[in-house]
């Protein structure tokens, strides 16, 4: 039997995931696979298996099908980013160690068995998933530093002193947004190419569409960029009181709303549209000139992951919940796991996968398991 050809939603960051289809409903998980610790970052599937890291640096690799699990790999880093898969049969992982103590903490690992093909970076490593492009693994570093690997060796391709952020790549661009503002690199060589001063930090990976390169701020307010200059072409205030009023009022003994509450929190795209994520809402804005086509309020506390594919829109939420969204802002179906929290998903090939943190057992204690579920059609 052929085997599909690897794939990840979005290795680029690109904020879409053209290729996949969308999830056919809901339903209870057709398997869940559970884990001694939290899993923080959106998982990543390809040749039919399921790859996740844990808050305590393990990445694990299981069947797409059943959840049965194929390999697990215990890394140096104390926290494993979202996994990427390539075609060529490699899984790039990013990791964070607080402390420094890491040794590496970028690996390029093979899909099959978890080995090491590559294993480099800096001591305290990386907050953000690796993004690769061509033979090219970059990573925004918590040293400050930018730093562009060859995929098939790890050597250094070029670095740049930069804040730590997050990073996409597009037409052979490398755009890194970070507390600074945006700036852009070109990827074989790093010649700088522009920046952008902008006020606020940066609160989501950097999205292409359009000739435009979108960032998502702390203070609500969604720019686009045009990506060939930097130039600013339209920028969104999303936290306007005709939008939020009601948020406003959702502070501590009235003293006002706590001050993420305004913060962007994702981002994704289709060819005419941006889905921006809030604390509990969804808005869906004109790519051309940022206008607001609609707003969804959730019932929920921050939307942590999205992905635009096919025609529906899946959120994963920070109370453990999945939505489906049509693009015109109607909820089509919502997953809500009893026992999780701080859920994640990741679409591919018509099935959902989702991680997340497992409710504590006491009302003030943090999450201390983890798990990964698939609903697939086998």
């Amino acid at each position: 039997m052929t085997r599909p050809p690897a794939r990840n939603a979005d290795p680029e960051h690109r904020g879409h995931d053209a290729d996949s289809t969308a999830f056919a409903g809901p339903g209870t998980p057709t398997w869940t696979h559970t884990t001694e610790e939290p899993i923080l970052a959106r998982p990543a599937v390809g040749d039919q298996r399921v790859y996740a890291g844990t808050r305590a640096g393990r990445v694990l690799s299981v069947d797409r099908t059943d959840g049965r699990v194929v390999w697990e790999r215990e890394l140096p880093a104390e926290t494993v980013t979202a996994p990427v898969v390539l075609r060529s049969g490699a899984v790039f992982v990013a990791g964070f160690d607080d402390f420094g103590r890491a040794e590496t903490t970028v690996h390029a690992l093979d899909a099959g068995t978890g080995e090491d093909r590559w294993a480099a970076g800096t001591a305290r490593g990386s907050r953000a998933p690796p993004v690769v492009a061509g033979n090219r693994v970059v990573v925004s570093h918590a040293d400050d530093s930018l730093v562009v690997r060859r995929a098939s060796d790890g050597t250094v391709a070029w670095d740049a002193a930069a804040a730590s952020g997050d990073a996409a790549v597009a037409r052979g661009t490398v755009f890194h947004a970070n507390g600074d503002g945006v700036a852009a690199y070109g990827l074989s060589d790093g010649e700088p190419c522009w920046s952008r001063t902008l006020d606020g930090n940066s609160t989501t990976a950097p999205v292409t569409v359009d000739g435009l390169v979108l960032t998502g701020r702390r203070s609500g307010d969604l720019h686009a960029l045009d990506a060939a200059t930097g130039e600013s072409c339209w920028t969104a205030d999303l936290f306007r009181p005709e939008f939020h009023d009601d948020l406003r009022n959702m502070g501590r003994d009235g003293q006002g709303p706590p001050a993420n509450r305004s913060a962007i929190s994702t981002l994704s795209v289709t060819a005419d549209t941006a889905f921006v994520g809030t604390c509990n809402a969804v808005f869906a804005l004109d790519v051309g000139d940022g206008t607001v086509r609609w707003v969804r309020d959730l019932d929920c506390d921050y939307v942590r992951s999205s992905i635009a594919a096919g025609a529906r829109l899946h959120l994963g939420t920070a109370d453990g919940s999945v939505y489906v969204l049509t693009h015109e802002g109607d909820v089509e179906y919502h997953l809500s796991p009893s026992n999780a929290t701080t859920a994640r998903a990741t679409l591919a090939d018509g099935g959902l996968f989702v991680v997340g943190e497992a409710l504590p057992e006491g009302p003030h204690s943090a999450p201390t398991s983890g798990f990964l579920s698939g609903y697939v059609d086998c």
